[in-house]
């Protein structure tokens, strides 16, 4: 549990440092770490920062799924077009399919969502018949 601890501060004070200053911080992590008798917990701490740094990895890559993916390569140049107005880019995005989507493709960073599905599509007409 106290690894976890120690790998959230370490990702906290990482963020936004150059490679100087990450060295220089680094240091005096090992530092504490052995004044405070804990370095038998580092390979855990660097799991745990491991594990921290591959969720927000995920959290912050672009997704597009798309319903068949021989057309992923057509619906990610679709995607970038939208994408620059949505204000996140398609290149280098995660690739993900699902059928049932029906068609089109559905974009996805952080909290921001650009669904240019059929799915979504017949989903709206079908409310719009039952409303009427």
């Amino acid at each position: 549990m106290l690894s976890k601890y120690y790998a959230q501060a370490l990702h906290k004070s990482l963020q936004g440092r150059n490679r100087e200053s990450v060295d220089a911080l680094f240091a005096n992590f090992i530092a504490i770490l052995r004044a405070k008798g804990h370095m038998s917990l580092l390979s855990y701490i660097l799991k745990d920062f491991a594990r921290i740094r591959g969720k927000e990895e995920k959290y912050n890559a672009t997704r597009i799924t798309v319903a068949d993916k021989s057309a992923a390569k057509r619906y990610t140049e679709e995607a970038a077009e939208y994408a620059g107005q949505a204000g996140f880019e398609a290149k280098g995005a995660i690739i993900e399919e699902d059928l049932s989507l029906i068609g089109g493709f559905r974009a996805e960073k952080r909290d921001m969502i650009l669904d240019r599905s059929f799915k979504r599509m017949l989903i709206e007409l079908y409310r719009k018949f039952i409303a009427a």
